[in-house]
């Protein structure tokens, strides 16, 4: 069974460990990792202060604030010791495995490293809605697994 990974560049239990696994029992035939666009992230905050406007914003930062002061770090050393422990559990990816640095799991530049691929598996463990002429080239099936909440 081939499969693929579809993840973001600032996850690493995806990027690492998840491949990682995928690679134990499958032919892993490469990852397309997503590097967000700091215009995408600007969309992002536009659609967010036109969702709840700009005074429910602020009660958004203030918690981001909160998060990354207070609760983030914890989280983030209990992320790097699970990465670790696994990374040890599941052995080191192929120096030849390809690996696709991209902004969307849209782009022809993604779509094309798929046809060349030809997984029989896809693994999306990405917030990008995908396009039909991306989801359908595995052939077995692409499986999304959203991370984290999105109200959207």
């Amino acid at each position: 069974m081939k499969t693929l990974l579809i993840c973001h560049e600032d996850a690493p239990l995806d990027r690492e460990v998840l491949a990682r696994w995928l690679a134990s029992f499958s032919d892993l035939g490469g990852l397309i990792i997503l590097e967000e666009r700091p215009q995408r992230r600007w969309n992002r905050i536009k659609r967010e202060i036109s969702r709840v406007g700009p005074i429910r914003f602020l009660d958004v930062l203030a918690f981001r604030l909160y998060y990354k002061l207070r609760l983030g770090p914890r989280d983030k050393e209990w992320e790097c010791e699970t990465v670790t422990r696994l990374c040890d559990v599941y052995r080191k990816l192929a120096d030849d495995t390809h690996i696709l640095k991209t902004h969307s799991p849209n782009s022809s530049q993604a779509e094309q490293f798929l046809r060349e691929a030809q997984p029989d598996i896809v693994i999306a463990r990405c917030k990008a809605i995908l396009k039909p002429s991306v989801y359908s080239i595995a052939r077995d099936g692409t499986f999304v697994m959203h991370p984290g909440f999105c109200p959207e």
